[in-house]
C-alpha cells in the first residue's frame, strides 16, 4: 500500500489541517514505486538527517506523534482544542509532555483530574500496537484549549516497555524541561526493553 498525505495551509503558510489515507499499491504504475539508485553520498546525507531529527528508538520500539491536523508545525488559534495522535509498533507505556518556551515541563498524559501522574484509569491505559490513540481521550478529564501566552511549544512523547519513574507532581528540577528530558531519557535508555521518543511543535496565536 501507499500512504498519501495532504496538508492545507492558509495564505500565511500556517498549516490548517491535514489528512492521510492508504491507497493500494496496485493502483499505481510499477515504475512509480521503484526506488531510485542511491549513491554513497546520498546514503551518508540521509543517515545524518535521520540522526539529527531528534527521534530515538531503542530495541526496535517506535512511537509516532502528530496532531489531528497532521505533521509539520500546525497553527491553533485562541479557544481551539488541540488533540494529539500517538501510535506504537508494540505495547509500551506512553508519556506525553509539553515543553513550553519558558523552559518548563508539564505532564499531559497519563494524568488524573488534578494533572498528577495516574495509571489504571481510562486516561492512561496502555495503547495497543499499531492502533492510533487520540489524546486527550474520551476518558480523560481535561481538554487542551489554546489560551495566552501564545508561541511555539514542543510536545514530547516517550514510549517505554519498562515504566519510567518520576514524581506525580513535577516540581523543583523536575519541572525544568532540560532536566526532565535528560533524566527520563537516561532512564529509558538504561532500563530493560525498548524505548522511543518523538516530538512535534505546535504554534498558537490569537
Amino acid at each position: 500500500k501507499v500512504e498519501v498525505r495532504i496538508r492545507v495551509n492558509d495564505r500565511q503558510g500556517q498549516q490548517i489541517t491535514a489528512a492521510s489515507a492508504d491507497v493500494p499499491a496496485e493502483l499505481f504504475p510499477a515504475y512509480l514505486l521503484e526506488a531510485p539508485p542511491v549513491s554513497q553520498g546520498q546514503v551518508n546525507h540521509q543517515a545524518s538527517s535521520e540522526k539529527s531529527s531528534g527521534g530515538i528508538s531503542k530495541d526496535g520500539l517506535v512511537v509516532e506523534l502528530t496532531t489531528t491536523r497532521g505533521e509539520g508545525r500546525p497553527f491553533y488559534r485562541n479557544g481551539e482544542h488541540i488533540k494529539f495522535v500517538i501510535r506504537l509498533n508494540r505495547a509500551a507505556y506512553v508519556y506525553l509532555f509539553d515543553l513550553n518556551p519558558k523552559g518548563n515541563a508539564v505532564l499531559l498524559y497519563p494524568v488524573d483530574g488534578s494533572g498528577r501522574l495516574a495509571r489504571g484509569g481510562q486516561c492512561g491505559s496502555m495503547p495497543r500496537p499499531d492502533v492510533p490513540i487520540i489524546l486527550p481521550e474520551d476518558g480523560c478529564s481535561y481538554d487542551l484549549v489554546v489560551t495566552e501566552p501564545y508561541g511555539t511549544d514542543t510536545v514530547w512523547a516517550l514510549a517505554a516497555e519498562s515504566p519510567l519513574d518520576f514524581p506525580g507532581d513535577l516540581t523543583g528540577d523536575w519541572s525544568l524541561a532540560s532536566d526532565l528530558v535528560g533524566r527520563l531519557r537516561n532512564q529509558g535508555l538504561s532500563a530493560k526493553g525498548g524505548y522511543a521518543e518523538a516530538e512535534v511543535e505546535v504554534v498558537t496565536g490569537p
